[in-house]
């Protein structure tokens, strides 16, 4: 349970104000855009040695008290206690994330490896994700066929019967299946797994690319490994990172992300000389 002081200062960390706080769809809206406009998906202590730990203190310090992003089983399960503090019903899941291995009877099956939530509201359940990087910025209704334009992308729910819901995004006019989750409930242990993987598998998307993405009013923010996009909604620019002391000034400027400086960034060349 978050103390008073707690949920206070949370949020203030996604600037969420109002009068008062009601377990409706409006709420659970607003509190999911702010989260995703002001917390960046970040997978940074994986090299910093730092370790990534998800009991809810290390999880409240490093994300609210430090100003520090994530990924999604620090993100989705910091946000679950939050709405859970609210009053919604939360239910966890694992899921498969399907980008970049196909999908079709011929893709190799991806290992269960992201946390994400349903809320349910009534009769209608929502897909409920803050810690997917490039996701949906709204909650997404539950139902085979519902479809949403979220920030100029198209997301679509579908059942598969043997892998269960599915979340589409519509790429170029192509539907391309992000991830997938049953209805079987995931708990600690299965999450402490998952993330043991993703932090140290060498087949680990984490374990292999810098990545930190931001959702902004214009676009978006993504620096991944060497390279900061920063896309509007008319244009895109990359700035070329040349050395981790320009890394990590780039993250203090576009994400206010304070690394310390000795810390070790080796996979990409990044050395701390200009």
């Amino acid at each position: 349970m978050m103390t008073p002081n707690q949920l206070a200062l949370y949020l203030q960390r996604i600037n969420f104000s109002a009068d008062t706080l009601t377990n409706n769809l409006s709420t659970l809206s607003k509190l999911h855009r702010l989260h995703v406009c002001h917390v960046p998906f970040e997978n940074f202590d994986v090299y910093t040695k730092q370790g990534i730990l998800l009991d809810f203190d290390t999880l409240f310090s490093k994300v609210v008290l430090a100003r520090r992003g994530g990924y999604c089983f620090e993100l989705n399960e910091l946000f679950a206690c939050l709405l859970e503090q609210l009053g919604f019903q939360v239910s966890r899941h694992l899921g498969r994330v399907w980008i970049g291995t196909g999908w079709g009877n011929q893709a190799p099956v991806p290992p269960r490896t992201h946390q994400t939530l349903v809320v349910t509201l009534g009769q209608e359940r929502y897909l409920v994700d803050v810690g997917f990087g490039n996701g949906i910025m709204l909650p997404l209704p539950l139902r085979s066929g519902a479809e949403q334009q979220q920030s100029g992308r198209r997301f679509r729910h579908q059942i598969d019967p043997i892998f269960g819901h599915l979340l589409e995004m519509s790429v170029e006019g192509q539907w391309h299946v992000q991830y997938s989750f049953t209805d079987e409930l995931a708990y600690q242990n299965d999450y402490k797994v998952a993330n043991f993987y993703s932090c140290h598998h060498a087949n680990s998307r984490f374990t292999q690319h810098l990545i930190c993405t931001l959702l902004t009013a214009e676009g978006r923010k993504t620096l991944f490994d060497r390279v900061l996009s920063i896309r509007s909604s008319d244009q895109e620019y990359k700035i070329q990172i040349d050395s981790q002391q320009q890394c990590l000034a780039l993250l203090r400027e576009h994400f206010a992300i304070e690394l310390p400086a000795e810390c070790v960034l080796p996979k990409f060349g990044l050395e701390n000389e200009n």
